[in-house]
């Protein structure tokens, strides 16, 4: 009898943090997507999938999060000030 999928997981942002946040869970063999804005260059990313886009994209996010059972969110400090107003 096989093991139920998890689900992996999602880290939106390629940067710094959530590269390392990435390259951890891949080591820890959790199925990796990476949602970017720009492609990562120069950073290992292997064994995860990266997906560029925009995470507010709902078309490209709910891609994202299919068979997701996890999220990091670590793109950087770029919305609106508004969305303090008015979280989701």
């Amino acid at each position: 009898m096989s093991k139920p999928n998890p689900g992996g997981a999602l880290v939106i942002g390629a940067g710094f943090i959530g590269t390392h946040v990435a390259r951890e869970f891949c080591q820890q063999g959790l199925p990796t997507k990476v949602l970017t804005r720009s492609p990562p260059t120069g950073k290992d990313l292997s064994g995860a999938t990266v997906m560029v886009g925009n995470a507010a994209d709902s078309f490209l996010l709910e891609e994202a999060l299919w068979n997701t059972r996890h999220v990091v969110y670590c793109a950087g400090g770029l919305m609106p000030a508004e969305s303090a107003e008015a979280p989701l």
